[in-house]
């Protein structure tokens, strides 16, 4: 049995002077989260309805408009990076956990201004250009499936994660993208503006074939 014992730590002990020999004073990194108190400080400034807040937002429905508009894929990817609307969502979620009424109010304020905002702006874009055409980008938005739902969770765990860790909070343009929720709501805007009167680029093509 001591034998036996003896034998295993020399393993051991050989083990560890090669680990140490190849990968030299390198260890896994286990980054220590947020405190509660300085995620709550992150997500107090997020709820704010500020005019930055409204502004980068009104930016980011005029692009995404013309994108939309023009059939843009690169115009309406540049929109879901610049758009602050999912800041106001995570605090919304956080005060909800952690049942704070101000934090709560005052995000679901920020959300329900900013999508109205949003909606108002592309119809407002819409009618002013006056084009009565669906292109591709705007009927891809049109038919939500489960996908998008699965989408949608994995994002929010994406960015509750980021929101902790000071490392990768790099990440929260990607999930931005992921998530794309400037679009869809500059695409409801457009469809209140278009109406039935509206055409979808494959039927544009075919009249101008004479079919």
């Amino acid at each position: 049995m001591g034998s036996l014992r003896s034998h295993i730590a020399r393993s051991s002990a050989l083990l560890r002077r090669l680990w140490r020999k190849l990968t030299g004073d390198w260890a896994p990194y286990v980054e220590a989260p947020l405190s509660e108190a300085e995620v709550l400080k992150v997500m107090q400034q997020a709820s704010v309805p500020s005019f930055g807040f409204y502004l980068m937002l009104s930016l980011a429905t005029a692009i995404a408009s013309f994108g939309m508009l023009a059939n843009s894929a690169p115009a309406i990817i540049g929109a879901m990076i610049i758009a602050p609307l999912l800041a106001p969502i995570m605090s919304l979620a956080f005060g909800i956990v952690n049942f704070d009424r101000r934090l709560i109010s005052r995000s679901f304020l920020s959300v329900a201004t900013g999508v109205l905002l949003v909606v108002a702006f592309a119809y407002a874009t819409t009618h002013a250009f006056g084009l009565r055409i669906a292109g591709s980008e705007i009927l891809s938005r049109t038919s939500p499936t489960l996908l998008d739902l699965g989408i949608a969770v994995a994002a929010g765990a994406a960015a509750a994660f980021s929101y902790t860790r000071q490392s990768i909070t790099s990440s929260i343009a990607g999930v931005a993208i992921a998530v794309a929720l400037v679009p869809p709501l500059t695409v409801s805007g457009i469809g209140l503006a278009l109406g039935r009167g509206a055409s979808a680029d494959a039927g544009l093509s075919m009249t101008e074939l004479g079919l």
